[in-house]
């Protein structure tokens, strides 16, 4: 009988996203190391800005999550984020895409 030595397979493992849980009372820069989810809260009735990476790198992206329990929405990209909605959005090299 004979056995082939077949190359392995490499199983990639799943990448976990980070996660920032966070009540915000002021706007919010967002930078390249920032993670990758945005689970917010905005404990005011005013909308607060949320500010993207001045020099974002390919393939950034961000889900903003705006919880139901907010007071306020978030602004970003010309966009509002309201409590309870989500907004997702990757920098493709010359412009953020929302998806």
């Amino acid at each position: 009988m004979r056995i082939h030595n077949l190359p392995r397979t490499a199983i990639a493992t799943p990448i976990a996203p980070t996660i920032n849980v966070e009540t915000l009372t002021t706007d919010k820069q967002l930078e390249n190391s920032s993670a990758e989810v945005q689970d917010l809260t905005n404990s005011t009735i005013t909308r607060l800005n949320l500010f993207l990476p001045n020099a974002p790198i390919l393939g950034k992206s961000f889900l903003i999550i705006n919880e139901s329990g907010s007071m306020g929405n978030f602004y970003l990209n010309n966009s509002v984020v309201y409590p309870g909605d989500r907004y997702e959005i990757v920098w493709q090299g010359s412009k953020w895409l929302e998806l």
